[in-house]
This record gives C-alpha cells, structure tokens and sequence, in this order.
C-alpha cells in the first residue's frame, strides 16, 4: 500500500489567502501520464503489487509536484474507491499547491461523499480564485441545500445561471430547490427553462409532470410520448418520460396506460444494469446471525445516553415523511430529511460490508460511529435543537446498532398496506440502488425480507421501536399523533396537529402529500392497477395475509 505522510492536525487544508499556484510543465505532464499509464496497465492485469509498488514511486519522483498526487487520488478513488488514501494525497497536494483547483474540487466532491467536514471551504476557495467558476457555485449551493439554507443556495444558482445561461444543471438544481421549498410555480417555470435549453432532458419532463397536474393529453404529454420513443435519445431520458407519462395517465384515470408506461420505466433501468440482483434474503440471514441477542448485550455495554436522534424508518413509500412532517412540527425538533451519514460511515469503516463491518469492529469502534454519525446528524440543526429527526427509510437494516448502542434514541417504524407500499415504490422508479424496486416479483420478495428483520428487531428490543400504521394514522390522525410525540417523550403542540400548515422544507418523493391535512387519496389506489400485480402478489406471498 502506498505509504501516508504524517498529517498535521487542522480544521481545513483549506484557507483565504493570495494565490501562489504555479503551472506544471506540459513536458513534465506528460511523463506523468505516462507513469499513471503503468498503473492503468497493472490494474488491468490484476497486479496490485505493482500497483502499490508504482503508486510510491511516482511520490517519491514527483516530490514537489501536486499534479501526480492528483493524479494518484483520483486513481485510487475512482478505480479503487478507496477515498481515504484519495483525501490524503489531495490534501498532500494542496499543502504543496493550496490553489491547485482540481484537487479543491474533487477534494470538497469526496468530503461530501463521505460526509466530513471542510467541502464549503474547499469551494469557497475556487471561488476566490476563479469567481466565475459555476460547477464550484453549484457544489457549494448543494452544500447549503442539506441544511436547508435554500436563500444562499438560490442566491449562487441565480449567480451561476447569469455566468453560464446555457447550464441546464444549474437550472435543474434550482428547480429542486423551489421544489423543496414549495415553491411550485417557480419550480416549473425553472424546469420549463431546462426543456427550453434541452428538449431531451428526461430528467425535467419527469419532474414536472409529478408536480403539474394533467386534465388532457397536453403538448407535455406529446413531448413526453416523442421522447420515450426517440430512439437517439438516451435510455435514461427515455425512462424518465416513460415515469413521466405514467403519473399523467394516472391523472388522465387511463390506468392501463399508465402502468405500461411505469413498467417500461422499470423495465429500462433493468436494462441499463450491468449486475443481477443482490441476495436480500442472504443478507437478512446474516443480519439476524451477526446480531444475536448474546452480540447485542455486548453492545449494550457501551450504550450512550444520548437522547437527539429520531429515526423514522421503513419500507420507502410507507408513510416515513408524514410522520417527520409530525414530529418536525414541535418547536424542540429539526427535521434533517434522509441523512445518509450512517449508511456512509458504515461503508467507509472497512473493507467488509454491511453486517459483517460490524462484527469485525469492536464494540468501542462501533460506539464511536454512531457518536460520530450523532454529530453530523446534530448539527445539522440550525437553531441547535436538542431532537433531530433522520427518515432515511432503509436505516430499519440498522436497528439492531442503533436501539443497542442509542437506547435513548427515538425509533418509529412506519407500515402500511404492503400492496400499496410496493405499487407506490414501483411508479416511483427508483435508481438503481434500489435494485429490488424494478421488478414486481422480485419486490414482493423484498418485502417479506424487510418484514423478518423487523420481527428480529421486535424481538431483541421489545418496547423501543414504535409501529406507526399509515391507514391507522390517516383514519385517527389526533390519536396518533399524540401517541407519536409520546413516545418521543414531547408534548403535543399543536402545530404538530396541524402539520400541513408547517413551512419546513421536504426533499423526498412525499413533498406535495405532506403539505396536504390527511392525504387520503393513495389509501387504496394499488386497486386501480390490480390486474397487472399478479406477479408482487406472488413475490409477498403470505405478507398478504399479515
């Protein structure tokens, strides 16, 4: 492995100061090339020996140059994902050169990918230096839209957008941001401007027919229909027309139609894979091993007291942002929508993934994660509320680390009628990530997946997790929400009561429903489209029955 310098503790390797950046030689360039060339050629023949061995040797031939430690990191980043040894040679390089603008960049892209600290200054930086560089207004405004600082975030995109008119990113990025911000009509007329630059912008047609409404088969209909069609255009915008066109013939009540075009979606991102599907039931198996309840009572033994965090978790589409909307109403509590910190610090522990990354650290290890991923989580909220909410939905795979080393920490289960959970999840055409989310059948079995690791859960720690039913809440919406903010040890508000009328920004799929009294419209609309789900009734199985 290439060898690390000694690292000096520092807040940032980034600061304000005149720059002193100096151009490397094209002469010099070259002979860099052509060592990263060899390394290309070892990893292609699988030799990882030469790899590491030539990785030190271009360091040590190029002592005083930034260039080949720039080189090297995004080597061993993108080839190799190990970002670790990638934020050691970029901050190396920038202790050489502190101007050196794509090392600032990709250095502030992979702190964000890794959620640490320093990616604003590492922008801000480019700016200073380069004040018309909009990829750095851009990744800086997504900086500020985690924390929901939606004025400094428009504020840099409308900068950015005069820079460079022709930027479609740029107004797509603001378009999200009215979005959030429920700011409808501004969120469409800025994704029109998209499809006024890029008429093929898959992206766009989608969004805006989720946020527009369809009464007819309109000129957006049209141009969505030309686009799934076009077979020039690429396979990821002719599946988002087709997720496009099927919620517009859901508003048109062509129901048949509009299951064709959301198959078709789904049907396009299998397509564009590249891998099959992981073994989820293997994965579960491994979880429910790994945390045993003689594991668990280990576990326990370096719990915190801390009492912040509220986890609200489930199958996605189950009724997760509605009850953050809840919760996040109380005048003690910040909403932080799904923070993904826990997930990356898990990834990010070690070579293993996840269960066994954490039967390979020790208990003291693990203890420190969660403390860490707390931080991050608390500070995230802007007037330093003392409860913070994550509804990051697939954290339900990490209950068993979380009410084990955060007893104290709140855990809301949210459930729903599996049929309608697992439609909605289909339309939504999830990326591919959610591997699962593209097949029925295979959907179906998913579920029942996440269904046994809630029993495991439910069994090692009766009493901590609260089941929240969606059709239940939504028919005795007092009654819940009162039993919600009990067992998050809150008073009820009575904002929390009147949760639609909160001004709180919302990032998920649920940004309309939630802004809605009781959004009962999707209760049972999984019947509309019950002919075509033979296939999820088969992979649920005997979930149907439960």
């Amino acid at each position: 492995m290439v060898k690390k310098s000694k690292k000096k503790k520092s807040n940032s390797p980034v600061g304000k100061r005149p720059s002193t950046r100096k151009k490397t030689s094209a002469k010099l360039l070259a002979k860099i090339a052509a060592d990263m060339a060899v390394l290309q050629h070892a990893l292609a023949a699988g030799d990882m020996a030469t790899v590491e061995k030539n990785s030190q040797l271009i360091i040590e031939k190029y002592p005083a140059t930034p260039q080949a430690r720039f080189e090297l990191a995004m080597f061993w980043y993108n080839q190799l994902g190990n970002y670790k040894l990638a934020i050691q040679l970029l901050e190396d390089a920038l202790k050489l050169d502190p101007d050196h603008v794509p090392c600032l960049m990709h250095l502030g892209v992979i702190y964000i990918r890794v959620v640490r600290d320093g990616a604003p200054e590492c922008f801000e930086r480019v700016l200073e230096l380069e004040p018309r560089n909009t990829d750095a207004m851009v990744k800086l405004a997504k900086t500020y839209m985690v924390k929901s600082d939606f004025a400094n975030a428009e504020s840099l995109l409308l900068t950015a957008a005069k820079a460079d008119p022709s930027n479609c990113e740029i107004y797509l990025f603001l378009g999200d941001i009215y979005k959030a911000d429920n700011r409808i009509e501004d969120a469409q007329a800025t994704y029109r401007k998209v499809l006024t630059l890029e008429p093929r912008s898959g992206i766009a047609h989608r969004i805006l027919s989720t946020i527009s409404p369809h009464e007819a088969v309109d000129d957006d209909i049209l141009a969505m229909e030309a686009l799934y069609q076009n077979s020039f255009a690429s396979m990821e915008d002719r599946r988002m027309a087709a997720l496009g066109l099927g919620k517009a013939y859901d508003d048109l009540h062509d129901f048949d139609k509009s299951f064709h075009f959301y198959s078709e979606g789904n049907r396009l991102l299998r397509a564009s894979l590249n891998t099959g599907p992981p073994d989820y039931r293997a994965n579960v198996e491994s979880i429910c091993r790994i945390f045993s309840s003689t594991y668990v009572d280990k576990l326990k033994q370096h719990a915190s007291d801390t009492e912040g965090p509220v986890f609200i978790l489930g199958m996605p589409r189950s009724g997760t942002s509605l009850v953050e909307q809840i919760v996040a109403s109380h005048s003690l509590v910040h909403g932080a929508g799904e923070f993904f910190a826990l997930g990356v610090l898990l990834e990010s522990a070690g070579p293993l993934s996840y269960p066994e990354i954490v039967d390979s650290l020790s208990c003291e290890d693990n203890a420190a994660l969660l403390q860490n991923y707390w931080q991050k989580l608390k500070a995230l909220a802007p007037s330093g509320e003392p409860f913070v909410t994550d509804k990051t939905p697939h954290y339900f795979q990490y209950i068993g680390l979380i009410a084990a080393l955060l007893p104290n920490a709140k855990i809301i289960h949210c459930t729903r009628d599996p049929r309608a959970t697992c439609v909605s999840i289909f339309m939504q055409g999830f990326p591919e990530g959610h591997y699962y989310a593209s097949d029925l059948k295979e959907l179906g079995e998913y579920y029942r997946c996440y269904q046994d690791i809630m029993r495991h859960w439910h069994e090692l720690f009766p009493g901590q997790i609260l089941d929240v039913n969606y059709e239940e809440l939504v028919a005795d919406k007092d009654v819940y929400v009162r039993k919600i903010l009990d067992h998050c040890n809150l008073d009820v508000e009575e904002e929390c009561l009147s949760f639609h009328k909160s001004k709180r920004s919302v990032q998920t799929p649920s940004f309309l429903q939630v802004r809605q009294p009781v959004y009962t419209k999707a209760l049972k609309g999984w019947q509309r489209y019950e002919q075509h789900l033979q296939p999820l009734f088969e992979g649920l199985g005997e979930s149907l029955s439960t």
